[in-house]
């Protein structure tokens, strides 16, 4: 079991323990939450740093707040979609 996490800054990963001050956005099969992470988040100047969109750049923390939830409602759909596929079981 995995979980996509992420932390104020705005950084989101998937990991297999959850560091203390992150906040969890989903579990599931590792396979499954980095397909549907790399399909939804914004990915940093660096290009390989994943950002939840919003985040960073919210100016308090009921910004921040929203921006995690509606990121979070973006992964559930993906997940659901991806978990009804046929050929994803």
């Amino acid at each position: 079991m995995a979980s996509i996490i992420c932390y104020r800054s705005g950084e989101t990963e998937v990991v297999g323990i959850v560091p203390e001050g992150a906040l969890v956005l989903a579990t599931g099969k590792r396979e499954l939450l980095e397909t549907v992470l790399s399909g939804v988040a914004r990915h940093a100047h660096d290009g390989e740093t994943l950002l939840v969109p919003g985040l960073p750049e919210a100016a308090d923390n009921d910004q921040a707040v929203a921006a995690a939830t509606s990121f979070r409602l973006m992964i559930e759909r993906s997940l659901k979609t991806l978990r009804s596929a046929p050929d994803l079981h």
